[in-house]
């Protein structure tokens, strides 16, 4: 499909859902608008293995944000986009979870270079970074191998790590959690 008509078909959905929600006793404000305002102004692409850029969710391909010029842009898998609406019966519930999680990453400057000067190992950022997302609201709207933070507490075996902080602390706990398993070794 082509990305423009993506694009527009997922703002439309979103669109319509926050005004179906609007429109109900339920007086909630519905992020969607939110979302949806965002990626009107995204390009989003559906890419093959040969498009996918290698350093990036080498173990499950599901979509990562860039900067092109001055323009974000989305870059879906087109195999994870397909398992993505098979798991809700050919509905974008997960697929927009996903779109969700990735504007999360622009509005929280993760692609800033200042964030990436500060958590410079790649694959540790982007656990931490997903964790720190993902814990505010995103959690149902995205397939089971999202990270959560009861999948962070069991990655770096500590219970005890807070919810809701920012990327930072999550990175500096991988960091001590791979240090440690350095020096056991």
């Amino acid at each position: 499909m082509e990305t423009n008509k993506i694009r527009e078909q997922l703002a439309k959905m979103l669109i319509s859902g926050a005004a179906k929600a609007s429109s109900s006793s339920n007086n909630e404000k519905n992020p969607n608008i939110f979302y949806a305002s965002i990626l009107m102004g995204v390009n989003i692409y559906v890419v093959d293995d040969s498009q996918w850029r290698g350093d990036v969710s080498a173990e499950k391909k599901t979509a990562y944000v860039t900067i092109i010029g001055d323009k974000y842009v989305i870059h879906f898998h087109e195999t994870c986009y397909d398992e993505l609406l098979a798991l809700d019966n050919g509905g974008l519930k997960y697929v927009m979870g996903v779109l969700k999680h990735e504007v999360e990453h622009m509005i929280r400057g993760h692609l800033k270079p200042s964030c990436r000067e500060m958590m410079p190992i790649h694959t540790l950022a982007n656990i931490a970074m997903d964790c720190a997302i993902n814990q505010w609201g995103l959690e149902k709207e995205l397939p089971d191998y999202g990270i959560t933070i009861q999948s962070f507490r069991e990655l770096v075996g500590n219970p005890n790590v807070k919810p809701e902080m920012n990327s930072q602390y999550y990175y500096q706990l991988l960091l001590k959690k791979t240090k440690e398993e350095i020096e056991a070794f």
